[in-house]
């Protein structure tokens, strides 16, 4: 599932494809991708046609298309899911290989007409939506100045790139909490933009075991785990995320290259690229933990007199 180095390789050409842009044409050929929609597929298709579009902004694994009327095209890639753009050639041809929903530029060059939502799978979904202010009234999403989001993305938490996180906040918040670090991570409602592999990744890095209750681990471990965080997402974001097979590609059909430089996550019974020792792989809260026994220490929160 994309994480939100690949969400914001994905936005960032998105962005440069559509801003600016008006809807001409739209033609949904696999209604589940609509799934979300109240009134389906035509009413999808009625909410954006001549809408223009001002951007694509994103918050944590979030991303949406923001509209001129105040809506927003909610886009959530799931696990297969592309965004590929169409030439004039393309568009005026039959839907391709795992097209799911096509879109027409009221404006269309023979560059560039429009853009396919491409999904193997089926797990993405696409919705346009009413939007709602932020609750701290800054930005809602990297890199539009809208205070408003759409309305499913108003639970989300701002992510470690965004320029608004309260960071003491989160902290703050985890040090009240007795639940393995790990799944605070993976919440989404304190911090958003962590996946697996991320969660993974930094916690390595700050040599911290993702079992141990986020209460036991002081305000500079806390810390160190965030800086950890968008240290190694922004390295990712820099190789273009992290691919693992065909499914996960930027606008232009690019894959990441960041699998390369995972340090755990992906590698268990291989040797900790920092002690040798072999890598260990768990369940927790039924998501997989990968780790190092030598370099992760566990914790414990401490006992409480009397008990």
């Amino acid at each position: 599932m994309p994480e939100l180095p690949e969400v914001e390789t994905v936005r960032r050409g998105f962005h440069e494809l559509v801003a600016g842009r008006q809807f001409s044409q739209v033609e949904v050929y696999r209604d589940r991708l609509v799934r979300t929609q109240l009134g389906g597929p035509s009413e999808f298709r009625a909410r954006l046609l001549g809408q223009n579009i001002e951007g694509v902004a994103r918050r944590g694994k979030f991303m949406w298309l923001a509209l001129a009327n105040g809506q927003a095209m909610v886009v959530h890639l799931g696990m297969s899911g592309q965004i590929r753009p169409l030439t004039k050639e393309q568009a005026a041809g039959p839907a391709r290989r795992h097209e799911r929903v096509r879109f027409w530029f009221q404006d269309a060059t023979e560059e560039l007409a429009g853009f396919s939502f491409i999904d193997q799978r089926t797990f993405g979904s696409l919705q346009v939506c009413d939007t709602v202010p932020t609750s701290d009234g800054f930005p809602a999403g990297w890199p539009l100045a809208s205070t408003h989001l759409p309305l499913p993305a108003a639970k989300i938490a701002r992510d470690l790139l965004d320029p608004y996180l309260d960071t003491a906040a989160v902290i703050n918040n985890w040090k009240q909490r007795v639940a393995p670090i790990k799944t605070l991570l993976l919440a989404q409602n304190v911090v958003s933009g962590f996946g697996n592999i991320y969660a993974d990744e930094a916690l390595f890095a700050a040599k911290v075991r993702g079992t141990t209750p986020a209460g036991a681990l002081s305000h500079k471990k806390l810390q160190d785990i965030l800086d950890q965080g968008a240290r190694i997402m922004t390295d990712s974001l820099s190789r273009g995320g992290t691919s693992f097979d065909a499914l996960y590609v930027d606008v232009n059909g690019e894959s990441g290259t960041f699998a390369d430089y995972l340090q755990v996550y992906g590698r268990a019974k291989q040797p900790c690229r920092v002690c040798g020792q072999e890598l260990k792989v768990i369940q927790l809260a039924k998501r997989s933990h990968h780790y190092c026994v030598s370099c992760q220490r566990s914790r414990s929160l401490p006992r409480l007199e009397g008990k």
